[in-house]
């Protein structure tokens, strides 16, 4: 998920020689684990879904955060682009 979001932003955030700034923290939060990936880069354009988006690579970032890590996609447009993941914890490991 984070070389997948952070590829992106790599790829996309910052044409041209555009300078700019990629976050990653990760802390736990009641029982459960929350990513922020972020990048202070051109956004993304209103008309993208991410959730529905064709790209491979965005199909994994949701497939695995929800339906492998029983967690939560969240999308942030302002100021650039702001992934907030969150997912339970396991007790059992």
């Amino acid at each position: 998920i984070i070389n997948e979001v952070i590829s992106n932003s790599l790829k996309y955030a910052f044409p041209g020689e555009r300078p700019g700034t990629i976050s990653v923290s990760i802390k736990a939060v009641d029982g459960s684990l929350e990513m922020l990936l972020a990048d202070d880069g051109v956004g993304l354009p209103a008309s993208f879904d991410p959730a529905r988006s064709t790209s491979l690579g965005m199909k994994l970032v949701y497939t695995l955060a929800e339906h492998q890590l029983g967690g939560t996609v969240e999308l942030e447009r302002s100021a650039g682009t702001k992934y907030t993941i969150t997912f339970p914890l396991d007790d059992k490991a």
